[in-house]
């Protein structure tokens, strides 16, 4: 019997994700105040399974009120001890935006080869494992974008492609984390 060469390499590593995270900046976000209680999020599946069906669940997001989402990546195997925030974002509140138009737009814009490469990535690796957390807020669109740009600068997920801090540019570009 011959022995059969597996290419394990190329698969593993499409699979991993760098991740940063900062006692001293989760320590400053603890010790801030914030308009919003992130406990509170609610969670849903992104997907339906595959990467091709949205969840029906996303019918129960507001779609008439702006707040703020985060992709999580869960761990079916520890469900709760394997949770990594993926991606931190705001849906503004406007005429055609609410956290439902949003989380669809980001599953349209990946339907369409449009969305963020690290998204996409995220979608095509690990879609039964995508979670879609949730807050709604009824703060303007001001307060809404500084939440955001807050938890992008503090959490540092991989899948933002922009980090609002320039200090904090400057860090991750010293490290090629960016």
């Amino acid at each position: 019997m011959e022995a059969e060469n597996v290419d394990v390499v190329n698969p593993i590593g499409e699979s991993i994700w760098r991740f940063c995270f900062s006692a001293e900046l989760w320590e400053d976000y603890l010790n801030e105040s914030h308009e919003i209680d992130i406990s509170k999020m609610k969670k849903i599946p992104y997907f339906d399974g595959d990467s091709s069906t949205l969840s029906e669940k996303i019918k129960e997001v507001p779609n008439n009120k702006g707040g703020i989402y985060i992709y999580t990546l869960e761990n079916p195997i520890a469900p709760d001890h394997g949770r990594h925030i993926m991606y931190v974002g705001r849906a503004r509140k406007t005429n055609n935006m609410s956290l439902r138009a949003r989380a669809q737009s980001h599953f349209y814009q990946y339907q369409r080869g449009d969305e963020n490469e690290r998204l996409s990535r995220l979608y095509d690796g690990w879609a039964k494992y995508v979670y879609f957390s949730y807050i709604q807020m009824d703060s303007d669109n001001d307060v809404i974008d500084k939440v955001e740009e807050d938890l992008i600068v503090h959490l540092l997920p991989p899948c933002n492609k922009d980090y609002p801090s320039v200090k904090i540019r400057k860090k991750l570009s010293a490290f090629q984390y960016s």
